[in-house]
């Protein structure tokens, strides 16, 4: 296992690891990140819970001041992290390929799909069946984190683990060689 250099200081990507690796004469680069996440403060959690309980009462004016532009400026970064992310991999010569970890957004959003780039695999898409959720604070019941990959190998399962020490689940996958 070789850890590779990234050059994160300039950009926004500062939450990504890429290590290069060998698996009985194969190579292997395998990118964790963790894309931007909202930012919400506690008063936000708590304008969230009262949207979410079976008490609301909408404050239009509150969620558009305090919520919205949070949304919003996250998903802007995020899109330009994943951007980034996307050139690691073009510039990455390697054909085997894991990108993984927190995107901090849904299945199908804009990050993971500039991250496939039309060409890598959604591992939960391909071998899981059914909504799981790997982050459940705060009444956010989602799927954040996700498996993507490429190359001569295919995911055969995946499964959410159950480590009480985050506030995320972890998704384990099971990868078989199809180049054999």
């Amino acid at each position: 296992v070789k850890k590779m250099s990234l050059d994160i200081a300039d950009n926004d990507v500062d939450d990504m690891a890429g290590f290069s690796i060998e698996i009985e004469g194969r190579e292997l680069s395998v990118y964790n990140l963790h894309l931007q996440s909202i930012g919400l403060t506690v008063d936000d959690k708590e304008l969230y819970k009262e949207l979410t309980g079976l008490k609301t009462e909408n404050n239009v004016h509150r969620i558009k001041s305090q919520l919205l532009a949070k949304l919003s400026a996250a998903n802007k970064l995020r899109a330009r992290q994943a951007r980034q992310v996307r050139t690691y991999i073009d510039d990455d010569k390697c054909e085997n390929v894991i990108v993984c970890g927190d995107f901090n957004d849904v299945s199908g959003c804009y990050a993971i799909r500039e991250i496939s780039g039309g060409e890598m695999t959604d591992a939960y898409a391909e071998c899981a069946f059914g909504p799981t959720i790997t982050y459940n604070t705060n009444r956010f019941y989602f799927r954040i984190d996700h498996v993507l990959y490429k190359g001569n190998f295919e995911a055969v399962k995946i499964e959410r683990g159950d480590v009480n020490s985050s506030d995320h689940y972890p998704l384990l996958t099971t990868f078989l060689w199809t180049d054999d």
